[in-house]
């Protein structure tokens, strides 16, 4: 159920619509309105041409793989491969490591989403250590780190012998 009512008019009337991802540093936090895309480190697209919010989205998006969201002691993750063709991912990974960096997947319409409030945010999460990579692709998973059902404390198990 989408609460926007504007979004709920472009999801209805549109059909230019493009799923981009966004890069985030380690620490970076959501405003009051969600993740801004003019505080991203990397903006990446399927398709050329994409902008959003004066951002320019480099065409690097091999695939986006399907959004695990579930209601359980599961993990919600998401995986996204870019190519790297040009080698610009890579140098990427090399310079700042997906590990540890927020990825943000957003549904975006091309002609009508002018804000964050009219775009989508499908998935948020920290990314893992790339674990498989070639001279053509590399596939960054993330982890769900937003709205978690449940946080254990402490996060380390303690022994009868700690004091």
């Amino acid at each position: 159920m989408i609460d926007n009512t504007t979004l709920q008019g472009y999801l209805a009337a549109n059909k230019d619509f493009t799923t981009v991802c966004e890069i985030y540093a380690a620490d970076a936090v959501p405003g009051a309105s969600g993740f801004d895309p003019d505080d991203a480190i990397g903006w990446y697209a399927a398709v050329s041409g994409v902008t959003f919010m004066g951002n320019s989205y480099t065409r690097l998006v091999k695939k986006f793989s399907n959004i695990k969201r579930t209601v359980s002691a599961e993990s919600n993750t998401a995986t996204v491969e870019f190519s790297n063709v040009s080698r610009v991912i890579s140098t990427f990974e090399f310079d700042n490591g997906f590990e540890g960096l927020i990825m943000v997947v957003r549904l975006i319409s091309r002609a009508s989403s002018a804000t964050i409030a009219n775009s989508l945010v499908m998935f948020a999460g920290r990314c893992e250590k790339p674990t498989s990579g070639n001279k053509d692709s590399l596939s960054v998973t993330a982890k769900w780190i937003l709205g978690t059902q449940e946080v254990l404390i402490p996060r380390r198990k303690y022994t009868k012998e700690d004091q």
